[in-house]
């Protein structure tokens, strides 16, 4: 919650205020495979609504390539991301 705190008091951007449960503990701890969303990694993610006012409105949470926790179905469409038995499909 602190980091949606930091971005929501405009004190840094919500993905700089991001880096610092994911990435900074990842180089810290020599974790090369995580910490970054990128080709390759290892991640779990959470969707936040960017359209919405609290940016602690988590739309979607997505772990171990699977959809764990989704709020509205109706948020995925084929042209963005849409939920395939379970998997994650773009």
């Amino acid at each position: 919650a602190a980091i949606f705190k930091l971005a929501e008091d405009k004190k840094v951007s919500l993905e700089k205020a991001w880096a610092l449960i994911s990435q900074n503990p990842a180089d810290a701890l020599g974790l090369a495979d995580r910490g970054r969303l990128c080709e390759g990694m290892r991640a779990d993610v959470i969707l936040v609504d960017a359209a919405r006012t609290k940016t602690t409105d988590i739309t979607a949470t997505i772990a171990h390539g699977k959809i764990a926790c989704l709020k509205d179905h109706r948020l995925f469409t084929s042209d963005v991301i849409s939920p395939q038995y379970g998997t994650i499909g773009v």
